[in-house]
């Protein structure tokens, strides 16, 4: 009877928010995704940057445009010319084909019918197709004017551009704004309709985890699995903050172990230019993009040089990225669906550590299942960050330790050793502060005074191989904080160096303060992930209150649960929390920071995302437990707060302009 009313409030709750939800989704769709998708979907644009010179559009002139095609079909072009103050201006547009002087379609129109300064669209009747690399003509005959004169602002060409502008047989410095158009967005009903099934799932499998008690390790799987594929695509490729550039490093180390050529003569990665898009942000074009690639409909691209891949040793940084690369590129996937494979990868791997890590936690698997689906978790484990391997190895070693803290007194398994040394490695060629965490190996129980010196050992091994790393790997890190130079947030501006400081101290210890004081607010949004992306896709402060409400009430303690963590790791923990978040401001102040700066530059939340589970260690007492655990009923929560995140990260998406 007992269970059967506990299975109802399961089901009652994964029923109400689903609801939730599904109004939520609906009511977009009717409002917002509809006007979208009936929008043309422009595939190329030239004629960004005004040069300044204007022409006006007189009765009996002729312009003639000649442009070549990048695309491989087209509908309909878009040509700027401002009628906002145009009483009629009737003109008359023809598109050719300059191979043979062909008229395709042609358009009369009165500017003054629709006065804008914007684009006019002319849509052909019939698609054109195989397009790539055919020259066109626009000519624009103004057939009849009244009243005051409409006219065109002139763009500078984009580079490499072969476009350029007649009027009246002369040649024009500069060019007509113009966009190629193909079609509306048709694809984005796809994408609502996977974005859909997907969360119907994942609702679907948790509530049937929860009447099947299946264990938080498996649940976190499913729920991590389904959830990050969504972030995968609802975060576009180079969209997360220098995602470009680790993807040039992932992508040559997957070239070198394929045979392929690597680099050019100028050691930058060799890539197809159909996966090179550094700095694309999610917009409706690029959920188009990944609909189309992953179907098999590209644009075929070839060999460019793109730029250098990260200096260091970052050998194995990648290798959950680089896995997937090497597959997709030796079953011969298209450019699109390799960039993906590397993300895919990632997560997989992401979620087969978590799984052992959920498994072999003594206490708290809630807390972990949350932490481990927070938004900006996900984003970073799922992205081409060395960030997926830095939390992976972070989180598995934070449960192999607290799991041998808490059992009885023994000698710590061979496994657990070269685990524990060769983690220490990993993370000390990728960012040496996290550390200290490692250090929690030292309050593990041993017993004997033998078995107190091996541990003891394993620890200097782990420390000197660590140690070692470091000062081969990040010599020049630790030079460059020692000396002047220029700042990264600022090159015209010199940085603050360790003997700025020791000459400021007041001054610099006013920064800090600062820093702490009116950043830390900020620093806790993007840890949990309600700032996306490169910090620009927002989600409400609701979803943040909720992820931190369920955080907290995953790390209270369980009556009846007697596992001991003794004081002396809790200090620990609170020791390498701030020596941790001490070096993060350090690096940044002194690396990134230009004097005259009132507070420190380049901080992200994110970079406190690997100790977070520490937190949990510390809040552990007796004067707020709970009667009973509710860990299905947090997990059905967050999973029901990661849809809403995804929710709101595509809508920034598919209302962002995207060209803007």
């Amino acid at each position: 009877m007992k269970e059967n009313k506990k299975n109802r409030k399961y089901i009652i709750i994964c029923l109400s928010l689903w609801l939730v939800f599904c109004i939520s989704l609906l009511v977009s769709y009717k409002e917002e995704w509809t006007v979208f998708i009936n929008e043309q979907h422009i595939v190329y644009h030239e004629g960004i940057n005004e040069n300044g010179k204007t022409k006006k559009l007189n009765e009996g002139d002729s312009l003639i445009q000649k442009f070549k095609a990048d695309y491989s079909e087209m509908t309909g072009i878009a040509l700027k010319m401002n009628a906002e103050s145009v009483k009629k201006c009737v003109v008359k547009v023809k598109l050719i084909s300059e191979e043979d002087n062909k008229c395709i379609q042609s358009w009369k129109q009165d500017l003054g019918e629709v006065k804008n300064n914007n684009y006019y669209n002319f849509t052909l009747k019939k698609t054109l197709k195989n397009t790539k690399n055919n020259k066109y003509i626009v000519q624009i005959d103004v057939l009849k004017t009244e009243g005051k004169a409409a006219y065109i602002n002139l763009y500078n060409r984009e580079d490499g551009s072969h476009t350029t502008l007649l009027c009246n047989n002369k040649k024009m410095k500069g060019v007509i704004s113009y966009q190629i158009e193909n079609g509306i967005h048709i694809a984005l009903k796809k994408y609502a309709f996977a974005f859909f099934v997907g969360t119907a799932i994942c609702f679907s499998g948790m509530l049937f985890g929860c009447l099947k008690k299946k264990k938080i390790e498996k649940l976190f799987v499913f729920s991590a699995a389904v959830i990050g594929i969504m972030y995968i695509f609802a975060i576009s490729p180079f969209s997360v903050p220098d995602e470009s550039r680790h993807f040039a490093t992932a992508y040559a180390q997957s070239s070198s172990i394929t045979g392929k050529q690597t680099l050019d003569a100028e050691g930058r990665v060799i890539m197809n230019s159909s996966i090179w898009t550094q700095g694309q942000d999610p917009t409706r074009d690029s959920y188009i993009e990944a609909v189309n690639g992953m179907t098999g409909h590209y644009e075929k691209g070839k060999n460019i040089s793109t730029i250098p891949p990260l200096n260091g040793p970052y050998y194995f940084a990648y290798i959950p990225q680089v896995i997937g690369l090497v597959c997709a590129r030796m079953i011969g996937l298209n450019p699109i669906q390799i960039v993906y494979a590397g993300r895919i990868s990632a997560l997989l791997i992401y979620c087969l550590i978590m799984y052992l890590a959920i498994k072999i936690m003594p206490y708290k698997k809630s807390m972990l299942y949350v932490i481990g689906m927070l938004p900006m978790t996900l984003q970073q484990v799922m992205s081409y960050s060395y960030d997926s391997t830095l939390i992976d190895l972070s989180f598995l070693m934070f449960a192999i330790l607290v799991n041998q803290i808490t059992r009885e007194e023994g000698d710590i398994d061979k496994k657990i050793w070269v685990v524990f040394v060769v983690s220490m490695v990993i993370v000390a060629t990728i960012k040496f502060v996290y550390l200290p965490m490692w250090g929690l190996i030292l309050f593990v129980s041993s017993g004997t005074k033998r078995k107190k010196i091996k541990k003891y050992i394993g620890c200097a091994v782990g420390i000197i191989m660590s140690g070692g790393v470091i000062l081969l790997s990040k010599i020049g890190t630790i030079q460059a904080a020692v000396q002047t130079g220029t700042a990264a947030v600022d090159a015209s501006a010199e940085k603050v160096s360790l003997s700025y400081c020791l000459q400021n101290p007041k001054l610099s210890i006013e920064i800090v303060w600062r820093t702490l004081e009116r950043m830390s607010s900020d620093y806790l949004e993007q840890l949990v992930g309600t700032s996306l992306g490169r910090l620009n896709i927002s989600i409400p402060v609701i979803i943040l209150v909720g992820f931190v409400a369920i955080l907290f009430i995953s790390m209270l303690e369980v009556k009846n649960e007697n596992i001991h963590i003794p004081r002396t790791v809790r200090y620990w923990s609170i020791f390498s929390i701030l020596i941790v978040g001490g070096m993060v401001l350090a690096s940044m102040f002194l690396g990134w920071t230009p004097i005259g700066s009132n507070m420190i530059q380049g901080v992200q939340g994110r970079y406190f995302l690997p100790v977070l589970p520490l937190v949990g260690v510390i809040y552990n007492n007796k004067t707020i437990v709970l009667e009973k655990r509710l860990d299905n009923y947090l997990m059905i929560i967050c999973v029901f707060l990661n849809c809403y995140t995804l929710y709101f990260v595509i809508l920034s998406g598919v209302i962002k302009e995207a060209l803007g």
